[in-house]
């Protein structure tokens, strides 16, 4: 996608349910769409490279997004091009309740007053 509707998308998937890894894989594949999200076609190294994952983590990625339908197979892979892809943003998974962030309060260990149980200091 142009870096245009790239920016106005961005948000809509940072607040989606996917998955950190997911997310990283999606934004890094806007980059080879059009403004509709057609004709992502990067290889799998490309992919790699540019997310910094490894292959095992982008075909995970790859399947998953397959599977919620935010990446949709529009060409098979031939001996010399990758499958190629759009993207649906409409598709995003909605961020459920157990994933949503955390408030301030909530956030790190409970404050304990008492110490250890085994542990007493002898005076």
């Amino acid at each position: 996608m142009s870096l245009s509707v790239m920016r106005a998308r961005q948000e809509e998937i940072w607040k989606s349910g996917l998955t950190a890894m997911e997310k990283l894989l999606v934004l890094a594949l806007g980059d080879w769409a059009d403004d509709d999200g057609h004709g992502v076609r990067p290889s799998v190294d490309r992919m790699m490279f540019k997310t910094g994952m490894r292959r095992r983590l982008v075909l995970l990625a790859l399947k998953r997004l397959r599977d919620e339908g935010v990446l949709v197979a529009t060409k098979r892979a031939t001996f010399h091009s990758p499958v190629e892809y759009r993207i649906d943003i409409t598709k995003l998974p909605a961020r459920s309740a157990a994933r949503a962030p955390l408030a301030a309060r909530d956030r790190g260990a409970a404050a304990r007053t008492e110490g250890c149980s085994r542990c007493t200091l002898s005076e």
